[in-house]
């Protein structure tokens, strides 16, 4: 388990599991997943428009 706090971040790897156990009920939670890199090349199935 990770501990974190306002202003730290976390790199995610595509396609691996993770979940949030817990965020305080007294102040508002973000969270912003950021995609980057070629994703075509991680999915068969994206398109370009």
């Amino acid at each position: 388990m990770v501990e974190m706090r306002p202003g730290d971040f976390m790199n995610i790897p595509a396609h691996k599991k993770h979940r949030v156990e817990w965020t305080t009920p007294d102040e508002p939670t973000v969270w912003l997943g950021v995609r980057y890199g070629d994703v075509s090349a991680t999915r068969e199935d994206s398109t370009t428009t």
